[in-house]
């Protein structure tokens, strides 16, 4: 979900003082009540931040052990984003692919067994995607979640893009997959 001219408030334990953004993208998970900025630009810095919902309320609290200065020099190439394109699997998930398109929906088929967050019968999911090339952040927003805690709607943290030579990896945390195009 994308909220164009949002003026966001955020202070954090990494920004000096009070920071004022626009132009914030947000992906909204209501089944785990947090709102994901995957690329908060706040001045000349990009941030990854995380807000959770406080229960019983309407309002959300900065997570401040998720902000994270994405404006530091890139230790990998990021993928461009005509490299997202297309229809995809891994070694480590092989039954299990995703079509990210190029008009920014992306669908995916979890096969059986593939996780132990995954319903054992496998799922599918279907939404809409964001890219951020500068950064390397991907996000998503599931339209339709059939399969569980898997797949692009349940992140556990910053996902990122990279490329090496031709190769397409998608990292999660210390995790990473190499994406084989089918």
């Amino acid at each position: 979900m994308r909220f164009p001219r949002v003026m966001l408030f955020a202070f954090a334990a990494s920004l000096s003082s009070l920071a004022v953004a626009s132009n914030v993208d947000a992906v909204y998970y209501p089944d785990q009540g947090k709102v994901v900025l995957p690329n908060l630009k706040v001045g000349n810095l990009v941030y990854f931040a995380v807000l959770n919902k406080i229960p019983g309320t309407n309002d959300f609290r900065l997570d401040l052990t998720s902000v994270n200065n994405l404006s530091a020099p890139l230790t990998f190439t990021p993928a461009a984003t005509s490299d997202l394109i297309g229809t995809f699997t891994s070694a480590e998930s092989p039954t299990s692919s995703a079509t990210i398109n190029a008009d920014g929906t992306y669908s995916m088929i979890q096969g059986a067994n593939t996780d132990k967050n995954c319903p054992a019968a496998g799922g599918t999911e279907s939404g809409t995607w964001q890219y951020e090339p500068s950064t390397g952040v991907f996000s998503a927003v599931a339209l339709v979640d059939h399969n569980g805690q898997c797949g692009f709607s349940n992140p556990s943290g910053i996902v990122r893009i990279k490329k090496v030579g031709t190769d397409i990896y998608f990292m999660e945390g210390t995790d990473q997959q190499k994406l084989i195009r089918k």
